[in-house]
């Protein structure tokens, strides 16, 4: 009866070849890396949902806040009132513009990362079925 060509590892069995071993470690760490992508796509997309509704709530105490003072003067209200709505529009159209950029740049993100994630589970099933043709020949 001939002597087994494989050791006890990690698997059922691991190669004895050098070339079978290079591809099933090359194997195992796309496998890993394959996972961690998967894991931070989550995660980042759980926080990126957390963190949308909390740019709504208004911060308490902040510095660059107008206060109005109060006057008794109605003329003098109704001019720091058209300042006030003047200031506010443009904070909208600054706030508009910056949640688009962000928008954008996100939509990319994500884009780029499903492409990576796909790119790494390519190369690990390619690997496998390599490592599994060199157990056959080796």
């Amino acid at each position: 009866m001939a002597a087994a060509q494989f050791h006890e590892g990690f698997g059922d069995i691991t190669p004895k070849v050098l070339s079978a071993k290079i591809t099933t470690s090359l194997e195992a760490l796309l496998g890993m890396a394959y996972g961690v992508t998967a894991v931070f796509i989550f995660l980042g997309r759980l926080a990126w949902r957390n963190t949308k509704g909390e740019a709504d709530q208004p911060e308490s105490g902040r510095s660059g806040a107008i206060q109005p003072e109060p006057q008794t003067d109605i003329e003098a209200l109704l001019q720091q009132s058209t300042v006030l709505s003047e200031q506010l529009a443009e904070l909208r159209a600054l706030h508009d513009t910056h949640v688009s950029e962000v928008s954008q740049r996100l939509n990319r993100l994500t884009t780029a990362a499903w492409i990576l994630t796909c790119l790494v589970a390519i190369l690990t099933v390619a690997c496998t079925f390599l490592t599994v043709l060199l157990l056959r020949l080796g």
